[in-house]
């Protein structure tokens, strides 16, 4: 009877065992196949996001496990009560290191737009991961976040709103990266939180808008009298009517010779017309950086008309000595379509040592 059951039990641990490594074989190959591809490498938001304890309140933990959801939209944070984020992750916190787990830095994202989402990262900054772990967010009020209330939609709370999904996922001093839109919710996170981050990416982003300058840029591109119009009356007054004329045009000025990303964006132009028609009229972001003590990099495309390089000058200069401008030539306002190689130069700035 015994020697039986010692067989049965053989039988199934062996079985178990064979089809462990064949997962775990399939798993490995997967991911390979994924990373080959560029392709996000997604963890759950409690191995990726290092929430062991120790790591995060004690109410952390409890954030996590009641309000944590997968439903269509993907996985939201609870950031305050009744505000859920879209949060997606690629790499590890802790990674192997011999006989221990070595914590890596973990990078927030910042989006454009505003009333877009995370996509337009996706897959250029992929690779960021291999060195860090990535942390994606789309804005409240967009993507695959809550719409809220337009009350709710401006950048004091935008900015806010990093320090709330860094409290829920237990992160501490992150390098922060905010591109077009996102850089001016980077700049006003600066300005309201400024020992917080570790270090701060600014990439094709203004302070104020100057309509001026970037007509400036459209005419030395050059580009066709149609596009300057509509380029003109949409940034003078962006209306749906002048929006709905520009967009359709705006593909030849966003990027230099390299052919756009095709849009994945969930978007909500509510939230863009709010806020180009609000706040960004009067919006002047430059005295919220004056002296500003974390290590920014300031990036841009020397032909960008959107957030134009002279626009990139003065943020470096209120920010001051903790400033790096990098003015990136043949490059537009989609600078890493245009310019791959600038993705190494900001890995490379983030990983040296301050």
């Amino acid at each position: 009877m015994w020697a039986v059951f010692e067989t049965s039990w053989l039988v199934m641990l062996v079985h178990s065992v064979a089809l462990r490594a064949t997962e775990c074989t399939r798993r490995k190959a997967e991911r390979s196949r994924n990373y080959a591809r560029g392709k996000s490498v997604h963890a759950s938001l409690k191995s990726s996001a290092g929430l062991e304890a120790g790591t995060v309140p004690s109410w952390g933990h409890e954030l996590v496990r009641a309000a944590t959801e997968w439903d269509r939209r993907g996985m939201r944070v609870q950031i305050e009560p009744g505000v859920r984020l879209f949060v997606d992750v690629d790499g590890c916190s802790h990674r192997p290191d011999g006989d221990r787990l070595k914590k890596y830095p973990t990078l927030v994202l910042l989006h454009g737009g505003p009333g877009h989402d995370h996509s337009a990262f996706k897959p250029d900054l992929l690779p960021l991961a291999e060195d860090m772990q990535v942390v994606f967010v789309d804005h409240r009020g967009m993507g695959r976040s809550d719409r809220r209330d337009s009350s709710e939609w401006n950048l004091d709370q935008w900015a806010d709103d990093v320090i709330r999904v860094c409290d829920a996922l237990g992160i501490e001093k992150p390098f922060v990266l905010g591109a077009s839109f996102g850089a001016m919710v980077a700049m006003r996170y600066l300005a309201r939180h400024p020992t917080h981050a570790a270090k701060v990416v600014l990439v094709c982003g203004t302070a104020r808008v100057v309509v001026e300058e970037q007509l400036a840029v459209l005419d030395k591109r050059g580009v066709r009298r149609e596009v300057r119009e509509a380029a003109e009356a949409f940034w003078r007054n962006p209306t749906p009517e002048n929006g709905a004329a520009f967009l359709p045009l705006s593909e030849s000025i966003y990027a230099v010779a390299a052919p756009l990303p095709p849009s994945r964006s969930v978007s909500n132009y509510d939230v863009m017309f709010h806020f180009m028609l609000g706040e960004m009229q009067t919006m002047d972001l430059l005295p919220g950086l004056a002296g500003t003590t974390t290590p920014t990099l300031v990036l841009g495309g020397i032909e960008d008309p959107v957030t134009p390089a002279s626009g990139m000058v003065a943020i470096a200069d209120a920010i001051g000595p903790n400033a790096t401008l990098e003015l990136i030539a043949h490059a537009s306002h989609f600078v890493w379509a245009d310019r791959p190689d600038c993705i190494d130069l900001i890995r490379n700035w983030l990983l040296l040592p301050q």
